[in-house]
């Protein structure tokens, strides 16, 4: 009766560490990802710090010239993306009301997913154009950071988007 005892409160005392531990793991850090901060400023930095600065902050040795240049470089592919974007929308939108028409037109549908691929090809090539005008102004060492973290946007880290849902079909609910 007193091993049942003592095996008791050795279980107790170990099921306590184990919750202890597990409850001081869950805490927040003090840190946001991008550098050091007390915790309080995340919101603030993750929307005056677009993809592009968080870029550039991670390239070692980046100058202000290059850093004006990329700016350059990036705005410019923006400007060219942005009426193709807003044709993607306008597609997409054209594919949404064909999709749930009384009677689908396939041939129409296929249409507008054609032109689609082709404006998502279009911007694809804007980027790869971009990025590569990039490269052009880094250093070897400044070269190897870029690529390395190419294409890896924010996900993983709690900044993606989450799970995608269909975008491609039409469906009847």
């Amino acid at each position: 009766m007193n091993n049942l005892r003592i095996k008791s409160a050795i279980s107790m005392m170990i099921v306590s560490l184990l919750m202890i531990t597990g409850i001081s793991f869950a805490q927040q850090g003090n840190g946001n990802g991008y550098g050091k901060s007390n915790g309080k400023n995340y919101h603030k930095n993750c929307k005056q710090m677009n993809k592009g600065e968080m870029m550039m902050n991670r390239i070692p040795d980046i100058t202000d010239d290059q850093k004006a240049k990329i700016k350059t470089i990036r705005t410019e592919s923006m400007k060219q993306m942005l009426p193709l974007k807003n044709e993607m929308n306008v597609l997409k939108a054209e594919k949404r009301a064909l999709c749930t028409a009384e009677e689908v037109n396939i041939k129409a549908i296929n249409k507008k997913i054609d032109a689609q691929s082709k404006i998502k090809a279009d911007i694809m090539k804007l980027r790869a154009k971009a990025r590569q005008d990039i490269r052009a102004l880094l250093t070897d060492d400044q070269r190897i950071v870029f690529d390395m973290q190419s294409g890896n946007g924010n996900r993983g880290n709690g900044h993606g988007k989450g799970h995608k849902r269909n975008k491609g079909g039409c469906y009847k609910n």
